[in-house]
């Protein structure tokens, strides 16, 4: 079957659906990894026998419908599945935007990234037994940074706050391609706000370690860096209000757009 994309109408982010074995990749970086199930079909007899016996055959390709947090505004992603591939495109936003967001992609309108030089730090691990001697840990030491955020519209403070405290990594972008300046994967070290006007414009200043991207926190069994839900439980909510029976494709098409 082949790959399907579009831009999620929600949240602007390139999506995806793919079915089958073969990996997705969105550019070089591995994206996700639907692959094959079991038949969900109730088994009789010799059948069921046979699977007691044998256990499980992986037989029903999975469908995985998805998003792209890691892409930057303004770039043009391809999406290969084997000989399948759609190219998208994440829709411009104003270049000074923060685009911080947890796992999910979700970002805070209004955010913006003050200009800070985006500082880096570094310390090294190393340990000198005297002038002659010096070792190194196996393990890499993580980069540190940190940025100010000011934010627009006070309406918006509490969801600031809760991306910010969310006990996973989060993704930093900026608001449009800039090689001296690319996206991250960061977990919060700590975190200050301060009004900074009557109207209750609010600045955090905030701290945070790089992740590396080979970190077993940024990927799954089935999902790669990057790959987020095209549709949360919490958006449906909004929309149906109250539980309705519908698949996960309905939705997609319901709430992003999907065609």
């Amino acid at each position: 079957m082949p790959i399907t994309g579009w831009i999620a109408t929600h949240t602007g982010l390139p999506s995806i659906m793919a079915t089958g074995k073969e990996p997705v990749y969105a550019g070089d970086r591995l994206f996700a990894v639907p692959g094959m199930a079991r038949d969900k079909r109730p088994l009789t007899g010799r059948a069921k026998m046979i699977r007691e016996l044998e256990g499980p055959k992986l037989t029903e390709p999975v469908t995985m419908i998805l998003s792209d947090a890691y892409a930057v505004p303004g770039t043009t992603i391809k999406y290969t599945q084997g000989d399948s591939s759609v190219t998208l495109t994440r829709p411009e936003v104003e270049w000074w935007r923060g685009m911080v967001s947890g796992l999910n992609g979700r970002t805070v309108p209004g955010l913006i990234w003050e200009e800070a030089q985006d500082k880096r730090e570094w310390s090294s691990p190393i340990s000198r037994y005297n002038s002659l001697i010096a070792r190194w840990p196996m393990l890499e030491v993580a980069r540190t940074g940190g940025g100010q955020f000011v934010l627009d519209d006070p309406s918006h403070v509490n969801a600031v706050w809760e991306i910010l405290q969310k006990r996973e990594p989060l993704i930093l972008t900026p608001g449009a391609p800039a090689d001296v300046l690319p996206s991250r994967f960061i977990t919060v070290d700590k975190v200050d706000s301060a009004r900074i006007t009557g109207d209750g414009i609010i600045r955090w200043n905030v701290k945070w370690h790089e992740v590396p991207e080979d970190s077993p926190m940024l990927v799954g069994p089935h999902a790669g860096w990057g790959a987020a839900p095209c549709v949360t439980w919490g958006e449906w909510r909004e929309v149906d209000k109250v539980w309705k029976s519908r698949t996960y494709i309905e939705i997609c098409k319901m709430i992003a757009g999907m065609p």
